[in-house]
């Protein structure tokens, strides 16, 4: 009888512990994904930016709204990134949620080099709020 209760208590808080750890597990699954937009908002939006800074405007036009995609050649849209104007850094700042939930402005702060009329350098930066919707279960830049 001693040898049950030695041998019966360690499986049973084993198994128990088990139970809970999976429990735990799959109730974290899912967390802050639907309810809150913000992580994954500011990983798409710094993403976005980053190919941007790196030139990669293929890579920036896939973050577009797959509506924008369809009326828009990917040529149209990298023919209106100029030379005059390179950004050499971008940091979101915050996520605002609008109440419904499927629409959301990014606030980032850019920090960029510009070239002025007579050949000088200009160094500077300024917050810029960009429009995201969600479409299909997934977030996308809205151009304007």
């Amino acid at each position: 009888m001693v040898f049950v209760r030695v041998f019966r208590r360690p499986v049973a808080t084993a198994a128990m512990l088990f139970l809970a750890l999976v429990v735990a597990g799959c109730a974290g699954l899912g967390a802050g994904k639907a309810d809150d937009p913000s992580q994954v908002l500011t990983q798409r939006a710094q993403a976005r930016w980053q190919a941007l800074i790196e030139g990669d405007f293929a890579k920036a036009y896939g973050f577009e709204t797959p509506a924008y995609r369809q009326a828009t050649p990917l040529r149209l849209y990298t023919s209106r990134f100029g030379s005059q104007l390179r950004w050499d850094k971008a940091e979101v700042m915050e996520v605002l949620p609008d109440p419904d939930g499927e629409t959301a402005v990014v606030r980032v702060m850019i920090f960029y080099t510009a070239m002025d009329a007579v050949g000088g350098v200009i160094n500077g930066e300024r917050p810029v709020d960009e429009s995201w919707v969600r479409t299909g279960g997934d977030w996308w830049h809205i151009d304007k």
